[in-house]
């Protein structure tokens, strides 16, 4: 049985899905639990404050509050479980999130695969034209070793060069 991670809804809107997992924080969240206000009701789907929520939504009516349980799809959330709560859960789910995020560390890691990476670094390099190490290392979810590895094997091929210390150009 998996454990369902409660995210607020803008995290499953700003994060990517991977393999129907959830990528937040670097691990892989193969089930949600997300709560929020109803925007838009349709034939069994809805918009949960911007997500799509596909399900069994009956009795669920614009403006209502639902918590949903459920797996993350590329661009929405299959709905095992939708309850409507009032207005007092969504300040009780803000509190659960901040007690209980840390168990997000007990998911498992998301590991890019390195070519995918590497991709990854020439795209951030053509996009701000130079970057530094540390800026690289902030916006990349591998450790120091292993982008130093990466950065090195791209300087052997040629896809990228080192005009000063630690800072990056593409060809």
């Amino acid at each position: 049985m998996d454990v369902a991670y409660k995210i607020y809804p803008e995290e499953f809107l700003n994060n990517e899905v991977v393999d129907n997992c959830l990528i937040l924080n670097n691990r892989k969240l193969k089930k949600i639990r997300v709560m929020g206000r109803v925007d838009i009701v349709g034939e069994g789907e809805c918009y949960l404050e911007g997500v799509l929520i596909k399900g069994n939504l009956e009795g669920v009516k614009e403006g209502d509050i639902i918590d949903v349980i459920g797996y993350p799809r590329n661009k929405f959330i299959e709905a095992e479980i939708i309850k409507r709560r009032d207005e007092k859960w969504l300040n009780l789910r803000k509190l659960e999130i901040e007690l209980t995020r840390k168990y997000i560390e007990f998911a498992e890691p998301f590991i890019e695969d390195k070519e995918e990476l590497k991709r990854k670094i020439i795209e951030i390099i053509n996009k701000l034209e130079s970057v530094k190490f540390d800026e690289l290392k902030d916006m990349l979810p591998i450790s120091e070793e292993e982008l130093e590895e990466i950065i090195n094997e791209l300087i052997e091929i040629g896809e990228i060069f080192e005009p000063r210390p630690r800072v990056y150009k593409t060809l």
